[in-house]
């Protein structure tokens, strides 16, 4: 897909569908596929053909895959064979709900409730985690 997008562009014109499949292979893929095409997400998202929480969700990727602080509150560390989710470190904590009401994204409270209801996952927030702790208990 990747190819596919170099070669022809993204066309405005696809699907609904389309834009966010597109999306979520880009959103998955490497940090070198993330910082080359975070900006054509950006313009997706300026046209209203991708949603706020997509612009963020990828920006908090980015964020993490640098070994940074994410903004939005979007990313996870997966525990116990993925039972758990460590929320990755947020940068300013006590702006987040502010930053994520901003993106049109509901509170971090009922986003850890849809992960716990609908993918029996349990979310967790480690307020004193420090960044080098998340890298080694992470990919990076």
């Amino acid at each position: 897909m990747i190819n596919l997008i170099e070669k022809c562009g993204w066309k405005d014109q696809l699907s609904e569908d389309s834009h966010r499949t597109i999306f979520l292979v880009l959103q998955h893929a490497d940090l070198t596929i993330i910082e080359r095409f975070i900006s054509l997400v950006e313009e997706k998202v300026s046209k209203n053909l991708l949603s706020k929480d997509d612009s963020a969700t990828m920006q908090d990727r980015l964020l993490m895959y640098q070994g940074k602080r994410q903004l939005y509150g979007t990313q996870t560390i997966a525990q116990d064979n993925g039972k758990v989710n460590l929320l990755w470190l947020v940068e300013n904590a006590g702006e987040l709900a502010e930053r994520r009401k901003n993106m049109e994204m509901i509170s971090l409270e009922d986003y850890f409730k849809i992960a716990r209801d609908s993918f029996n996952i349990e979310m967790r927030w480690d307020t004193t985690l420090m960044l080098e702790q998340a890298i080694q208990m992470n990919w990076l």
